[in-house]
């Protein structure tokens, strides 16, 4: 071997290294690149795509397993509460809605109470009742449960209630205590009050005049369910 061919040989030896780190690199760009397409999306999308990525690296997701076994168990408990809300959510009286954090109730107050009073009607029970089933059935440790109580702008001032602070917030306690009588663990629910201090839409238009229908939308109970673990 002349001088020649052992420079070139060295140097193909020195240059091996570039492919490896090459690759390294485009690696990295593709998880970059993933990461902020999953900026806004769902826990659960993230956990199949975690394990996805772990797996195409030769390796195994131990969470996996346990993650897709309480995501369906929230998703059938989910069906079941849907399905038992049919009657409520069809006269547009109770609304669900799920998001990245896990789901919302969201129940007018007209329907659930006397004006001016935190005492449940007898005809909002089953759709409370649906909601705690629907929770019992999550598996345990891996969600939270929020009562808020929202009121609209017409002051009150009664003995039980000063103001709509104590009204919103006797009616969250009120659905608290109602899931807690149904078996729900207190440690993972709170009850919050917000009387008119977030309303949906405005109380009053431009010229200052009140609005019937969004004074209506603002009056209501929201049973916030938070997912976590999964």
């Amino acid at each position: 071997m002349n001088d020649d061919e052992f420079e070139d040989e060295q140097v193909a030896d020195d240059e091996e290294w570039l492919s490896t780190y090459a690759d390294m690199v485009t690696l990295l760009m593709a998880f970059f690149v993933i990461l902020y397409a999953m900026s806004d999306i769902r826990p659960s999308d993230f956990s199949e795509i975690r394990a996805g990525i772990i797996e195409s690296l030769g390796g195994k997701d131990s969470s996996r397993g346990e993650g897709s076994s309480e995501q369906s168990a929230f998703q059938e408990a989910m069906k079941t509460m849907e399905i038992a809300l049919t009657t409520f959510t069809s006269s547009g009286s109770t609304r669900v809605f799920e998001d990245s954090k896990g789901v919302q109730i969201e129940f007018d107050s007209s329907d659930m109470y006397v004006p001016g009073s935190a005492r449940i009607r007898d005809s909002a029970i089953p759709a409370l009742g649906a909601v705690a089933r629907m929770i019992k059935k999550m598996p345990r440790n891996s969600f939270s449960v929020e009562i808020e109580g929202h009121t609209d702008d017409v002051p009150i001032s009664t003995v039980r209630y000063p103001s709509n602070w104590e009204l919103s917030a006797a009616r969250a306690t009120g659905v608290l205590r109602f899931f807690d009588a149904q078996g729900l663990p207190t440690k993972v629910m709170k009850a919050v009050a917000y009387a008119d201090s977030r309303p949906k839409r405005p109380n009053l238009d431009k010229a200052g005049k009140p609005v019937p229908l969004h004074r209506s939308m603002n009056r209501r109970i929201v049973v916030k369910i938070e997912r976590y673990g999964f």
